[in-house]
């Protein structure tokens, strides 16, 4: 089968177009569905919250949508449970959004935390010591993105989204002042 005749069947791809494809192609699509479905389950078992999960389920979905391509190549990195190591101390964001341009070597970096209640700001030493690690964090990355629990579970999508319009927005206000 020719190139053009197998673009011609998964293009635009559904079920019954996959069905007409020759078997060993079949094997490879369900290889490469596997091997996606290993590496999220990989991450959801290394995220620690319910709205860590949900965030990461909704992150990854947008891995083959408009938001991760980008003209200009460079590629995005979503990494959960990121390490920040801040002079003697360690911190663990729950996410690092990067985009990284491996020709110019120019990334931007936005984290992203997701504040359940039981966790964050219940009592007025909880609040100081999360507004000192923000303020910490924030001199790590490009940008600081906080959402509620509420607002992960509410509207997921929304909150992926938003992380990833800033990170793309961070990384062009830095190619427009790379080229300038």
């Amino acid at each position: 089968m020719s190139q053009d005749s197998i673009e011609s069947l998964v293009s635009p791809f559904d079920l019954d177009n996959y069905r007409q494809l020759p078997n060993s192609l079949k094997q490879v699509i369900r290889n490469n569905v596997e091997l996606q479905l290993d590496f999220l389950l990989e991450d959801i078992d290394r995220v620690e919250s319910p709205i860590e999960k949900i965030f990461l389920i909704y992150l990854n979905d947008h891995e083959t949508s408009p938001f991760w391509e980008n003209s200009e190549g460079a590629s995005l990195v979503a990494t959960a449970q990121f390490p920040v190591i801040i002079g003697k101390h360690s911190y663990r964001v729950d996410f690092s959004i990067s985009y990284h341009d491996t020709i110019s070597s120019l990334t931007s970096t936005v984290f992203v935390e997701l504040d359940g209640h039981d966790f964050h700001e219940k009592t007025k030493e909880q609040a100081a010591n999360d507004k000192k690690r923000e303020r910490l964090l924030m001199n790590k990355c490009d940008g600081l993105l906080r959402f509620t629990g509420s607002e992960v579970y509410h509207n997921p999508q929304k909150c992926v989204e938003s992380a990833l319009s800033l990170a793309r927005e961070k990384y062009h206000q830095k190619m427009v002042l790379k080229n300038s």
